[in-house]
């Protein structure tokens, strides 16, 4: 029975019906006595129908008090804003918001790209519905001994979700609700509207003809020839396409004989598909699927493609296998236009009891061009792998593995990573840490493998050990650490042998927010235990010294309402002594980076196979301000050597054979959109730099980015060098992309790189040319007279939502550009 309170004609009713949890909206009107005849009522009451015991009828209670939610149509454009607006298709236009309506505040570079974006309206859920309720708002209803029809604005809702449409058929025999006019039906996030709609209670299901469908995150939209909706969350379209270009813009679709979007997977299937770009078939794709949010599913990625004067063209099809949340792996074949087809695979695991793993091998059966050091023909290899993982609180490890077949395969085969043309070295690092309160205690393994052919592998220390007491931060504590170290070489006519480094001794210290006072003083205790070998004619050598060290500093703090700045005068003094200088091999020892940062430890040199003898003194300034536009920290200390420095380490670095050095070094941040770093030493008694490092960063508006710097070392091997990469945006599309670095001692381009990048609202291409020099017998070149400039030519193009070729060029970019950070969308 249905209680009604008649009004004027016309009056608004608003009827609340509650209905199965799939929104199926179905209800069976019972009006009373004579439901024979047609009847028209003007309702201002609000009901809620749940089913009868017998689920054959629907009983009905008025629900007075309960607030519903006001219909919000979306308004047709005026004529006027149609003059001033890019064109909109007609079936994609509920929802999109163009780029004159939304805020400034709030228009990023996808916004501008798509002159508009896809905007949600807002709503308020009626709080006092429950989860199964869904109340119906219309202008008129009309009641059948068949069913019912609400017309005029029909809004029924079901907590977030919401049907609005002209017109509602309720057949209570076929518990079927056919909705006619302009059909919308919302979901968060979900827009879905058509001419006509059938919504079924026996197998919950939701079926639209002459669709379209929108999802807003996304930026996906799309339409049908009919839509099909039998599982939650999961659409299935008939002769149907999607983009994700804007409304205005019909670069691309994916047409389709059938498609399925599965929001709950995140994975959306094609069937009998076409990729039409300006409406021109460009690709069949019989069976494809494609991710429609950010999760990641297995399938055949897009191509890579570039070309390069050594090895050709080469075309990279990668295949990826989401195996598990926890685990995947990616297949790459590559075919190499001058040295064959390369292999690589990797795959990546997480798990509680061994960590995070990262794991990559490569395999190319027979290079047919062939390299220094090989035939033609011969096969090649590398692998790498990573692993990290935290046991208990006390234990942990980590490996660093990489290793190749020859010394020029980094070259030949990844030519196109910056990285991998200057890298002399690769290691091979394991580490088992204990870490408690009081003990640091390590066992490791290392080993170095060369990349060039003029330089041997480095020594293996295999194993080493070492037990380190913690600083507990008291007044007076212990100092304790032992090395054991035992060490190989692949040419066994080097010295072999092991190595046992002690350093004991007590620190005194105190802190207060004023400043700090330490004063350490150890013993060092060094000695070798080599097998029997001509070169070397001491089998045990051994030596011992002593080191003291003084560390002072205040602090002068002045804090203000949006600034804060601590000033430090700093003193530092060092004495070390030794008996002997042992005339051993240096396995693993070397000189620190000669910059003032470094001239605060024990030692100018890192490593255990030298005690050193220094006696000198630092007096420094640090600074460190902080405000809501600036940041700065720096220092800059004046060293003197009291004593000459003995050892041959030190007297062989050029910097060092000066008495007086003078260092600065800075990092200095204005708005998060200018950063400079400066690292300059000098000979405080000629003026002479003898080592300096400038970096200029900017990052505008529009991601533009430029940076500029120069270093230059007479520390070791002479070289100067200036960098200059950046970005620079032409239009909200078109933006450049270059980089060099320029030898300027040999007046010669080391590399340079040269792009060009449109990006649209739906899809992005670049072309970037590099030049780079390298050398054709894989030695590790010092001289202008050994370079071979190389070329290489890449090519990316992204359809977003659906991937694209070329993702390798990002690396490329990552490391030639500093300060990007982009990856392929």
């Amino acid at each position: 029975m249905i209680r009604a309170r008649h009004g004027q004609q016309f009056k608004r009713a608003r009827i609340g019906l509650a209905l199965t949890p799939a929104l199926l909206c179905y209800a069976g009107i019972v009006t009373g006595a004579d439901d024979s005849n047609v009847s028209t009522n003007q309702f201002n009451g609000l009901y809620q129908c749940v089913p009868a015991a017998s689920g054959a009828s629907w009983q009905c209670t008025a629900a007075n008090g309960v607030a519903l939610a006001k219909s919000t149509r979306p308004a047709s454009p005026s004529g006027k804003r149609a003059q001033t607006q890019p064109v909109v298709k007609q079936e994609y236009v509920q929802d999109w918001q163009p780029l004159s309506d939304i805020p400034l505040n709030e228009r990023d570079q996808d916004c501008h790209r798509c002159e508009g974006r896809y905007v949600e309206p807002e709503y308020e859920a009626d709080p006092s519905a429950s989860a199964g309720d869904i109340k119906a708002s219309a202008d008129r209803s009309e009641t059948t001994a068949t069913g019912s029809t609400l017309s005029g604005n029909v809004l029924l809702t079901q907590g977030a979700r919401r049907i609005s449409a002209d017109t509602v058929n309720i057949e209570t025999d076929q518990e079927r609700l056919d909705l006619s006019g302009a059909v919308t039906i919302r979901e968060p996030g979900v827009l879905l509207s058509s001419d006509r709609a059938t919504l079924t209670r026996t197998d919950q299901s939701l079926r639209l003809e002459n669709a379209q469908f929108i999802f807003h995150q996304q930026g996906l939209h799309g339409r049908a020839q009919t839509l099909d909706q039998r599982d939650p969350g999961v659409l299935h379209v008939t002769e149907g396409a999607l983009s994700y270009c804007a409304p205005t813009d019909p670069s691309w679709e994916l047409r389709a004989e059938e498609l399925v979007l599965n929001r709950d997977t995140g994975v959306g299937q094609a069937k009998g598909a076409q990729l039409r770009v300006r409406d021109t078939p460009l690709l069949a794709l019989p069976a494809v699927s494609f991710p429609i949010d950010d999760r990641r599913k297995s399938g055949l990625l897009w191509p890579s493609i570039s070309d390069d004067s050594t090895n050709g063209l080469s075309v990279s099809v990668p295949i990826y296998m989401n195996l598990a949340p926890n685990y995947d792996l990616l297949y790459t074949p590559t075919y190499l236009e001058e040295r064959g087809f390369h292999q690589t695979l990797q795959g990546r695991y997480l798990g509680a009891s061994i960590g995070t793993w990262e794991a990559e091998l490569g395999y190319l059966d027979r290079d047919d061009l062939g390299f220094s050091g090989g035939q033609p023909g011969d096969h090649r290899w590398h692998i790498n792998a990573k692993q990290n993982a935290q046991y208990t609180d006390h234990w942990s490890s980590s490996i660093e593995l990489a290793r190749i077949s020859d010394p020029n395969y980094l070259r030949d085969l990844d030519s196109g990573q910056s990285n991998s043309r200057y890298q002399d070295q690769l290691a091979q690092i394991g580490v088992l840490r204990y870490q408690s309160p009081h003990i640091d205690a390590a066992l490791s393994a290392r080993k170095l493998q060369s990349t060039a052919l003029d330089l041997g592998d480095g020594y293996a220390s295999v194993p080493q050990f070492d037990l380190r007491y913690r600083s507990q931060n008291r007044a007076i504590e212990p100092l304790a650490q032992v090395q054991w170290t035992q060490f190989e070489h692949n040419d066994r006519s080097l010295a072999q042998g092991e190595r046992l480094f002690a350093d004991a001794g007590v620190q005194l210290q105190w802190q207060s927010p004023a400043g700090y006072a330490k004063a350490r003083a150890t013993w060092q205790e060094l000695r070798y235990s080599f097998d029997a070998n001509p070169l070397i004619a001491e089998l045990k050598p051994s030596t011992s010294g002593e080191r003291q060290a003084i560390d002072l500093g205040l602090h002068f703090d002045r804090a203000q309402e949006h600034s804060s700045t601590t000033l430090t005068p700093r003193i530092f003094y060092l004495h070390s002594t030794r008996d002997e200088n042992l005339d051993v091999p240096l396995f693993d020892t070397k000189v620190r980076t000669v910059r003032a940062g470094n001239w605060f430890n024990d030692s100018l040199i890192i490593g255990s196979d030298r005690l050193t003898e220094e006696h000198r003194a630092i007096a420094a300034i640090e600074i460190n301000h902080l405000s809501d536009t600036f940041e700065a920290e720096g220092r800059l200390a004046y060293m003197s050597f009291i004593d000459e420095p003995q050892d041959p380490l030190l007297q062989s670095t050029l910097a060092y054979q000066a008495d007086e050095l003078i260092g600065l070094d800075a990092k200095v941040t204005f708005s998060n959109a200018i950063a400079a770093n400066i690292d300059i030493v000098s000979d405080a008694n000629s003026g002479e730099v003898l080592s300096q490092f400038i970096d200029l960063q900017w990052h505008g508006a529009d991601n533009n980015i430029f940076s500029v710097g120069y270093s230059n070392s007479e520390t070791s091997i002479s070289r100067e060098q200036i960098h200059i990469s950046g970005t620079y945006r032409l239009s909200p599309q078109w933006r450049m992309l270059f980089a060099a670095n320029v030898d300027s001692r040999h007046n010669a381009n080391l590399e340079t790189l040269v792009g060009i990048e449109y990006e649209s609202c739906c899809w992005r291409l670049r072309v970037v040319h590099s030049q780079y020099q390298d050398v054709p017998d894989g030695t590790y070149f010092l001289t202008k007279d050994d370079w071979r400039e190389e070329q290489q030519t890449q090519i990316e193009v992204v359809l977003k939502g659906l991937g694209g070729f070329g993702q390798a060029i990002d690396s490329t970019l990552n490391q030639m550009i500093r300060g990007f950070h982009e990856s392929i969308r």
